[in-house]
């Protein structure tokens, strides 16, 4: 599903490239880029820059997956995890914290966009060959807010309008230049800076790219539509859901898949996916063990439980359903989700019918014939079912975290999430200062820039 179209004569550039970008993630530092570093000029150098996927597609950030809910880790596991993720898994900060690349490869991302966009402004052409100077604008575009975006839901507090223009939210760099003074902008300053990007993104972004790790215009839409639902906006939420399933409303029928395969989910013929991403590689299978609580949330009708998941002779439920096609968690832009993001915008909106038949057109190709569609009569009910399926459906994606977050502001809803490991007990409660994360440590220490409030 991965394409890295990187020649060899980008091999230097890519790797200088890396270096400048760290310090830039890391403070901006007064550190002078090498003068024999190749300058991308024409459409084919920032087309490639673009398909450089492990910086593009790969480690986007996990850590709020690890401090989520639904699966845990055995004391014999968090014991070898690193420092990073247990104070994730544990809500704290005992551990040292460096070295943070959920933080430092988005930014490694937003460095490359600023390059590819200040680039395009100096470019008369507009296309050369299968070039195109406006979807390369957009993708640019788009994976600067998507990377912005993650950033925020793991190291900003959660969105809050009537605050917006006076809490902190992450640096916003929209400069290449390394020497650019690092400051935190407010949250009201970062999510206008990603709404404009996503919005002239959709308008430059084709209908249709040549591979799914390059963003289209479906996967533009889809991106606002996540954005909206968890800054809790549900009618733009539902606009821009309503504009994507427009263009791509294609489910996979869940009874077609092999559920005895390894991993199920290929994402070679997954007409699902708009975007493909990952998390960082310690956000895998390989790792967690799921809650048999949320194992039991599946009948005996969901073919989910059956490609989702896998038991050992001990009973421990492992996780194989990632839409990346192995152990690595998916956390790209899917059909599935955007269905969802309908179904809950109408249910919050009162249009209880609709958001029962967005619903079950999902669960259809869920379950197997003897699955019988849902109903509901009030918003309420209709509500409970969809974020119920939002859980069964979209785990380890790295979206339940944002969900917690926003759904915590609703007593009906809020979640106290407790942990044990050895002897020491752990509780994250809902409207907690850490779900929002320390800014790591050797960011706070090289560009003294605020910490997040309680670390």
């Amino acid at each position: 599903m991965y394409t890295n179209k990187v020649t060899p004569f980008y091999i230097k550039f890519f790797f200088s490239l890396s270096i400048i970008s760290y310090f830039c993630a890391t403070g901006w530092l007064e550190v002078k880029p090498d003068t024999k570093l190749a300058t991308p000029t024409t459409l084919k150098d920032f087309q490639s820059l673009l398909d450089n996927a492990s910086i593009m597609n790969g480690s986007c950030p996990g850590l709020g997956e690890y401090a989520s809910d639904g699966h845990y880790l055995t004391d014999n596991t968090f014991q070898t995890a690193s420092n990073i993720l247990k104070n994730a898994y544990t809500w704290s900060h005992e551990f040292v914290y460096r070295e943070v690349t959920d933080w430092t490869t988005p930014y490694a991302r937003i460095f490359y966009c600023n390059v590819i966009l200040e680039g395009l402004e100096k470019s008369e052409k507009k296309e050369d060959g299968e070039y195109d100077k406006d979807n390369i604008k957009g993708q640019a575009l788009f994976q600067r807010a998507k990377a912005l975006y993650e950033l925020t839901e793991i190291w900003a507090p959660p969105y809050d309008p009537h605050t917006s223009k006076t809490v902190l939210s992450i640096p916003l760099k929209l400069k290449s230049d390394i020497n650019d003074v690092t400051v935190r902008a407010t949250a009201y300053e970062v999510l206008n800076q990603i709404i404009n990007d996503l919005s002239e993104a959709k308008g430059l972004l084709p209908l249709n790219q040549t591979y799914v790790t390059r963003a289209s215009k479906s996967a533009a839409f889809a991106l606002l539509a996540r954005i909206y639902i968890s800054q809790e906006d549900y009618a733009n939420a539902e606009k821009y859901a309503d504009s994507c399933l427009r263009l791509n409303s294609q489910l996979v029928d869940y009874n077609s898949i092999n559920a005895e395969q390894s991993y199920p989910i290929s994402p070679t013929n997954n007409n699902e996916i708009l975007f493909h991403s990952i998390l960082t590689t310690w956000g895998t299978s390989i790792n967690f063990l799921i809650d048999p609580a949320l194992y039991k949330l599946y009948d005996t009708t969901d073919l989910r439980r059956d490609i989702f998941f896998t038991k050992n002779l001990n009973g421990e439920i492992r996780y194989k359903g990632s839409y990346d096609g192995r152990y690595t968690f998916f956390n790209g832009l899917a059909v599935d989700e955007v269905y969802l993001i309908m179904a809950e915008c109408s249910a919050r909106l009162g249009k209880v019918a609709t958001a029962i038949d967005y619903l079950n057109k999902l669960l259809l190709k869920r379950h197997n014939s003897n699955f019988t569609p849902l109903t509901a009569s009030t918003p309420n009910q209709a509500l409970d079912l969809v974020l119920t399926e939002r859980r069964k459906e979209l785990l380890c994606r790295g979206l339940r975290w944002s969900d917690l977050r926003r759904l915590n502001k609703d007593p009906r809803l809020a979640t106290t999430i407790q942990r044990a490991i050895a002897q020491n007990k752990y509780s994250l409660e809902p409207g907690s200062y850490k779900y929002t994360f320390p800014i790591p440590d050797d960011v706070f220490q090289l560009s003294r820039i605020e910490q997040n409030p309680g670390w």
